[in-house]
């Protein structure tokens, strides 16, 4: 089984062409050894994409001490995902000017800044979308498990 953000990877054999996936856009994260992870994700929710960043980043994420998610535009500033709709404005604006793809960046710096908008409701936003995220990870996982039980039982029997 894979999960979209698979379906779309260069170098991965993919029974969709990206022609039919029309709402994927290629993303790029450095892990905190250095390693360049490069995906294609689902843009229309930013719980897929944290979803897709938990599937590649693990244990580098402090459950306890979540960050946010930045991306680089075309001047180079790191600006805040912080909504589905800040996602599809990025995605929309980097296919305008001509960007194969968004560089991400996760910010650890806790959540005060002049980005902040509300009185914590972009905090409990923040939270539930990577709490959802997780969820869909261990479901993705238990899943799994379950098939290799099942298969396993089969053969076995």
């Amino acid at each position: 089984m894979k999960v979209a953000s698979e379906e779309t990877d260069p170098g991965r054999s993919s029974s969709y062409p990206s022609s039919i996936l029309p709402y994927s856009f290629g993303f790029k994260i450095e892990d905190k050894k250095g390693r360049l992870h490069r995906f294609n994700c689902d843009t229309r929710s930013l719980t897929d994409l944290i979803t897709s960043i938990l599937q590649r980043m693990g244990d580098d994420i402090d459950r306890n001490q979540l960050p946010h998610i930045l991306y680089e535009d075309d001047d180079h500033d790191k600006v805040v995902l912080a909504s589905d709709g800040d996602l599809v404005a990025a995605v929309d604006h980097a296919r305008q000017v001509g960007l194969k793809g968004l560089r991400l960046h996760l910010d650890y710096s806790g959540t005060g800044g002049s980005w902040r908008r509300g009185s914590g409701s972009l905090d409990y936003a923040h939270k539930d979308a990577w709490a959802t995220a997780y969820s869909t990870v261990a479901a993705g996982a238990a899943l799994v498990a379950g098939f290799g039980l099942l298969a396993y039982l089969r053969r076995s029997s």
